[in-house]
């Protein structure tokens, strides 16, 4: 706003143009002036943006699913690099003004971060279902970290991390069958939809409560089982460690945790809420797999590699992801002076 207000140039779409150009980063942008909406996307179209008609009329939301609720037909993604102008007179898609903010060079960086956690599974983003990636994603996680019975006649029983790694668990426990692995998936743990995400909280005591109030366990689901956890990620590893705790409290025999992606190393500079690299449950202790294990108190811990998770961006080029946040690989340079954590008060 500051930039577009600074302009010099007369013509309100090409301050807002000429403001974009100056912008680095990650950004999905809605503006509404008095007789227009526009909405823009960033270059390398970071985070996802979706354009949709419902009676004559355009809406712009970041998830589909925010069309379906209220009965809105779905057009197509506003593209990265692209800004759209709707006025009053706009009644057909073809109407819409279109520029294009940047040259074709500059790559496409999806957040692959948006697949794996933070879309939810009945949207569209990038041109893919959500649940069908993340589907995918079980089935790559199964093939490549399966858990075995320890009895034949037995079943390991898959239970997933709700709700964002509910339809991991789906794919990985059918691929597990596929396998000939004798298993059952199961529903053991229910969580509270009147607390949002534990690991943005400011505070470690104030997490570990978090915790407790967002997740109970089905005692007669886990007691006396072999329990495969599925998770998509770890953070700080507090709600892991927490959740961990609770299913062998409910009778549990082991706990087995699988994630749906590689280590986070590194803070993500591109919109993503996570907390300093020192703060990085990894990076606290060196990448160690058994000293993570052994902190979260589970029998086994396997992550996926970075090209195991890329296997499972079916209709995608794997060069099309930002992946920066485990590989460290920034797309956008960043001036990482300003890194000191805000989460340490």
């Amino acid at each position: 706003m500051h930039l577009i207000a600074r302009s010099k140039l007369e013509n309100q779409i090409d301050q807002i143009i000429e403001a974009l150009r100056k912008v680095k980063g990650a950004y999905s942008i809605v503006i509404l002036t008095n007789d227009k909406l526009i909405a823009a996307r960033d270059p390398n179209g970071f985070r996802p943006l979706s354009l949709g008609k419902i009676n004559g009329s355009f809406v712009i939301a970041s998830e589909t699913c925010a069309f379906d609720i209220n009965k809105i037909e779905f057009i197509r993604d506003v593209e990265p690099g692209e800004i759209i102008v709707i006025d009053k007179n706009t009644k057909t898609v073809n109407e819409i003004r279109s520029f294009k903010l940047f040259d074709e060079s500059i790559p496409i960086k999806h957040c692959v971060f948006e697949y794996i956690y933070f879309s939810r599974p009945d949207s569209k983003i990038f041109g893919s279902n959500v649940d069908k990636i993340r589907r995918k994603l079980g089935k790559v996680l199964a093939n490549h970290h399966p858990v075995l019975p320890d009895k034949p006649e037995e079943k390991v029983i898959v239970i997933s991390v709700p709700d964002s790694s509910n339809t991991v668990a789906i794919g990985y426990q059918n691929q597990l069958i596929k396998m000939g692995i004798n298993s059952k998936h199961e529903i053991g743990l229910i969580r509270s939809h009147y607390i949002g995400r534990t690991f943005i909280i400011p505070g470690q005591a104030k997490r570990e409560v978090g915790v407790r109030i967002k997740f109970n366990t089905v005692k007669g689901v886990l007691e006396d089982k072999k329990v495969v956890l599925i998770d998509d990620s770890i953070v700080r590893g507090t709600t892991s460690k927490q959740l961990v705790k609770l299913i062998k409290e409910a009778g549990a025999r082991s706990v087995h945790l699988r994630i749906s992606s590689p280590q986070i190393i590194h803070p993500c500079y591109y919109g993503m809420d996570f907390p300093s690299k020192e703060e990085l449950i990894v990076n606290r202790f060196n990448g160690n797999i058994n000293e993570i294990e052994n902190y979260l108190d589970v029998d086994s811990l396997e992550y996926m590699t970075l090209d195991q998770m890329l296997e499972a961006m079916i209709d995608h080029v794997p060069s099309e992801f930002c992946t920066a946040c485990f590989s460290g690989d920034y797309p956008i340079p960043v001036n990482t002076n300003f890194e000191k954590s805000v989460y340490e008060e």
